[in-house]
């Protein structure tokens, strides 16, 4: 993400010609030279995919950035589901350990420099974002251990209503 101002040319640009569309891959910003054109209709993926080397090297940094990123398909039983003490603390594209995933983050927040949230309003962020996001009323959100099964158990009260668990409880190996 570009914030401020940035100087030069595009990294990418595109024109119409007699025989189709072409992608010209400017260097850094236009900066560098004659760009250097693909046809359109001959890249099999995208410009991006056939940059490797360094003459390029912003474009080459979005291309490696972009590949990190994970596509999520969120299932609700995933989500709502508990997780035991021994989960992995991130989320899976699915939505899974989101329990787990919520309590590391809450608990590093508070556990940080002086000033920083305590898990209560780090959850509170989460409601408030939640609540604009799908325009769910709820009031309070929780991740409750439970140190004699093991577990982090997800807790949402609505408003005007009791609190109650996400999840029942989890299932065997």
């Amino acid at each position: 993400m570009v914030r401020g101002r940035r100087s030069g040319g595009p990294y990418l640009s595109t024109e119409e010609r007699e025989n189709g569309t072409v992608i010209n891959v400017h260097g850094d910003g236009g900066s560098r030279g004659k760009p250097q054109p693909r046809a359109a209709a001959r890249t099999g993926r995208t410009v991006l995919s056939t940059v490797t080397t360094n003459d390029y090297s912003t474009i080459l940094a979005a291309r490696r950035e972009m590949r990190s990123w994970r596509r999520l398909a969120l299932e609700p039983s995933a989500l709502r589901a508990p997780d035991a003490f021994s989960a992995p603390r991130s989320m899976s594209t699915s939505g899974k350990h989101l329990a787990s995933t919520l309590h590391r983050i809450a608990t590093e927040k508070a556990g940080g420099a002086a000033g920083q949230d305590d898990p209560e309003a780090v959850f509170a962020r989460v409601v408030d974002r939640l609540t604009d996001l799908v325009g769910v009323g709820a009031e309070r959100l929780a991740v409750e251990p439970d140190p004699v099964r093991e577990v982090f158990t997800l807790l949402l009260q609505e408003k005007g209503d009791f609190g109650y668990p996400l999840a029942g409880f989890p299932r065997g190996p």
